[in-house]
């Protein structure tokens, strides 16, 4: 029989998570140079990192969701859901109860309609 303890299961979970940091880093350098050129390596780190902080805090957890809150962080700034004109969104990403998702989704959807506005 297999065992696996909990040290050998945080060692795989913290290696998953480094390796999704990478392919994150990896993505903001090759679809947003500008912002690699500006900010370095060590920037991007950061920004990624502030990126999955915020996941984590506003309980986003699928992979798919985490890229379109970095999305959302390199067109309108790190702390778009605080300060300016997305402000309102932060309401919907503190929502107890509803999946990192259908905030997600709430949030994109409200964007895409005042664009077509």
């Amino acid at each position: 029989m297999l065992v696996i303890r909990d040290a050998q299961l945080q060692t795989l979970s913290d290696a998953a998570e480094r390796a999704f940091e990478r392919r994150m880093v990896k993505r903001v350098q090759r679809d947003r140079p500008d912002f690699h050129e500006r900010d370095g390596e060590e920037g991007v780190v950061r920004f990624v990192r502030a990126a999955l902080d915020k996941a984590t805090r506003y309980n986003i957890d699928f992979e798919e969701d985490i890229d379109a809150l970095l999305d959302l962080m390199l067109a309108h700034g790190a702390d778009f859901e605080l300060e300016g004109p997305l402000s309102w969104a932060r309401s919907f990403l503190e929502q107890r109860g509803v999946s990192g998702h259908g905030k997600l989704l709430v949030i994109h959807g409200i964007l895409e309609a005042d664009s077509k506005q």
